[in-house]
C-alpha cells in the first residue's frame, strides 16, 4: 500500500465502503458476506470454501475490483482500516470481503488466476 498514490487508496477506500455499506459496486456476493462477516471471517478454509461456493457468485466488475483491492493489500493496511472505522466501516467488514475474492470464481483464469493477500 505504501507506493499507492493517496488518490489510488481514496479510491479503494471508498470502494470498501461502498462494499460495506451494500451501495454502489455491490453484489449480492458482498451483502451476503458483509451480513456474515464477523462469523465467516473465523470458519476454517475448507468450511469457508463450502460458505463461498454455496454464495451468489460475484460479478466480472466486483472479480477486478476486489482483486486489486487484494492485492494491494488493502484490506490489512491499518490506515485503510482506521479510516474506515471512523467511517463506521467494520474492519471484518473489510477483510472478509478480501478473503472471499481469494475462494471465489475470482481465481479462474478469465480473471488472471489465483490472488495473493498483498503482504496480508
Amino acid at each position: 500500500m505504501a507506493t499507492q498514490s493517496l488518490q489510488t487508496r481514496e479510491r479503494l477506500l471508498v470502494d470498501a465502503v461502498a462494499w460495506e455499506t451494500g451501495f454502489s459496486m455491490a453484489t449480492a456476493q458482498v451483502e451476503y458476506f458483509r451480513s456474515r462477516a464477523d462469523y465467516a471471517i473465523s470458519q476454517s478454509d475448507a468450511d469457508f470454501r463450502t460458505t463461498v461456493n454455496s454464495s451468489p457468485n460475484p460479478s466480472d466488475g466486483c472479480c477486478y475490483d476486489a482483486r486489486s483491492f487484494v492485492q494491494s493489500g488493502c484490506s490489512c493496511d491499518r490506515n485503510l482500516l482506521a479510516q474506515a472505522a471512523q467511517r463506521g466501516v467494520a474492519n471484518n467488514g473489510i477483510r472478509i470481503i478480501a478473503r472471499a475474492t481469494q475462494f471465489s470464481r475470482c481465481t479462474s483464469s478469465q480473471f488472471g488466476g489465483g490472488i495473493g493477500t498483498g503482504g496480508c
